[in-house]
């Protein structure tokens, strides 16, 4: 499922990345960073949600899977120093609280 797709993405681009031939610059190391980032945390999120269906059933990790705007837009705010729109901040408040709420009751 989600990890084979990390490890194909990221094969396929860290393939490309390999085979040009130009000396690195400083946007390829920084880009190189980013998808072995990538290739990291998608693995281990795909093995934790793996983990919490075997553990919690499909309802309680298909919801928190339901998060992943909630960690782009994080991403995106302090990596890339992306400015948010107020609309994107409320989505991000009721995001935390819901899954608050899920872990509570």
């Amino acid at each position: 499922g989600a990890f084979v797709n990390e490890v194909v993405i990221c094969s396929v681009a860290g393939s490309y990345l390999l085979t040009t031939h130009q000396r690195p610059r400083a946007a390829n190391r920084n880009l190189r960073l980013h998808l072995v980032a990538l290739g990291l945390f998608g693995a281990a999120g795909a093995l934790f949600y793996a983990r919490g269906i075997s553990e919690l059933g499909a309802a309680i990790p298909s919801a928190f899977l339901g998060a992943t705007p909630l960690v782009a837009a994080v991403y995106a705010r302090l990596v890339y120093a992306e400015r948010l729109r107020p609309l994107q901040y409320v989505g991000i408040v009721l995001t935390i609280a819901g899954l608050v709420g899920i872990a509570l009751f």
